[in-house]
């Protein structure tokens, strides 16, 4: 059987019952995401 990097993504809704705990990161990229420029609409 052959699996991807991508096989854990094909069920979004599992995904998230897997993942949805998971905050740890959130300061960090909150941090980084207040330093990105983004496009200017």
């Amino acid at each position: 059987m052959d699996k991807d990097n991508f096989q854990e993504y094909e069920d979004p809704i599992l995904y998230d019952k897997e993942n949805d705990d998971y905050t740890d990161e959130i300061p960090l990229l909150l941090k980084w995401a207040t330093k990105s420029v983004g496009p200017n609409y």
